[in-house]
């Protein structure tokens, strides 16, 4: 049994282009305001955060002369992960993050 659909579509151009015409009115001020440099922030005393809480488990590891365990070394791999992965973050306020969706351009 074959199934056959047929779909019309009508597009008013005149209507279209006449609502392309009209004056749009500007954005209110308050979503030209910018986050970036909250996200940047955000990021930045995260990230320092999270350095100086593995330096402080690694030196209370040595301290109290504890062998260092499969999560300790775990958790040393995922910090650079977690750096980049903020430097990332950081690096997208470039592309628009932190700014109202309106006011970002889409360049491809």
């Amino acid at each position: 049994m074959r199934l056959q659909t047929n779909l019309t579509l009508s597009v008013n151009f005149a209507s279209l282009t006449d609502t392309m015409s009209r004056d749009v009115e500007p954005l209110p001020p308050s979503r030209y305001e910018s986050k970036e440099a909250s996200v940047i922030t955000a990021v930045t005393l995260l990230s320092l955060s999270a350095v100086i809480a593995v330096i402080l488990r690694f030196k209370c590891r040595s301290m109290v002369r504890a062998k260092l365990a499969i999560d300790d070394w775990l958790i040393l791999a995922a910090l650079p992960i977690a750096i980049t992965e903020a430097i990332l973050v950081g690096y997208s306020t470039n592309g628009g993050r932190g700014k109202h969706v309106e006011v970002v351009s889409l360049v491809l």
